[in-house]
């Protein structure tokens, strides 16, 4: 019989394979456009995949877990997973960092800014691969049984902190960045929407909190439940990084709402430096037409004289 976990996992996948299905057939097939954004999304819809899949797997394994061979091929599983969960994640932000890249390239330090958000989320996920695998060495301690191989408790802090840092950071400044061009929009429905597709992160950041909190404090009796919200924030941060890139005219309207305004001030000021040059020169008429009154009359006066 499946479980409900079971079925909310497979739900979940099922929504974000519609979801980039979607979106590839919309921007590739259709529009023809071979970015780097599309790729990013199916790396990081593959790894979910794969994700579920060892999920599923140790959710077979839990009933069977005082067996010594069951433990550590799930916790082997637990370690692969971890790699998946990173991939997927990183894959997502990436490719949301570089619509928002293309976004604000109107705005220069909002665009420096993305450029550097971009190259550090490469920076930290290396750091993160790199740190989970050589921290405990060598790797086999991770799904030792015997006490004296096993990893250390601040090995475990180490991972658990670094990791959650790095992630919660990276994604308040992908919540931020959009933000300040939205003050330049001033269409209601595209504000609307995009206040409604960034604000899902909101949910993204409160799931990855809830489900930091049971790693934090009650994990062995609660896998079920953090296997389940971990595959929940990545549909849901999949499908925020999937939806921008469905209607090409949300995007080109997004992208030109700041452009726009400046092309209004610009246009302002054009006008208003036209008006005060049209006002100079019209001063200098004036002034040219008394200055010749006054020398005629001067003629006048030396002709009668």
């Amino acid at each position: 019989m499946v479980a409900v976990n079971e079925i909310l996992l497979i739900l979940c996948i099922i929504s974000t394979l519609s979801a980039v299905s979607i979106r590839f057939y919309v921007r590739v097939i259709t529009e023809r456009r071979f970015e780097l954004i599309e790729y990013a999304l199916i790396w990081a819809l593959v790894l979910q995949i794969t994700l579920a899949a060892l999920q599923l797997r140790i959710l077979k394994l839990l009933p069977t877990v005082q067996i010594e061979s069951h433990m550590i091929e799930m916790q082997k599983l637990f370690f692969a997973g971890t790699f998946f969960y990173i991939g997927s994640l990183w894959g997502v932000k990436i490719s949301i960092n570089m619509l928002l890249i293309r976004l604000t390239r109107r705005f220069q330090r909002l665009h420096t800014l993305a450029v550097i958000t971009l190259y550090s989320l490469f920076g930290s996920w290396f750091f993160i691969y790199l740190t989970y695998l050589i921290a405990c060495w060598p790797v086999h301690r991770r799904w030792s049984l015997v006490p004296s191989q096993q990893c250390g408790p601040i090995i475990h802090a180490w991972d658990f902190w670094t990791h959650l840092c790095i992630h919660l950071i990276t994604d308040i400044i992908l919540c931020i960045l959009p933000f300040p061009t939205l003050l330049k929009v001033t269409e209601t429905r595209l504000r609307i929407a995009v206040c409604g597709v960034y604000s899902l992160a909101v949910i993204a950041i409160i799931v990855s909190l809830v489900r930091v909190v049971l790693l934090a404090t009650d994990v062995q009796n609660s896998i079920k439940r953090i296997m389940v919200l971990t595959t929940i924030e990545l549909t849901v941060c999949i499908i925020i990084g999937v939806i921008p890139g469905i209607s090409s005219a949300f995007t080109r309207k997004y992208a030109q709402a700041g452009s726009s305004t400046k092309k209004l001030s610009s246009a302002g000021r054009v006008k208003s430096v036209g008006n005060d040059s049209q006002a100079f020169s019209r001063l200098k008429e004036n002034q040219g037409f008394h200055s010749k009154s006054r020398g005629d009359a001067g003629d006048i006066e030396l002709s009668e004289s």
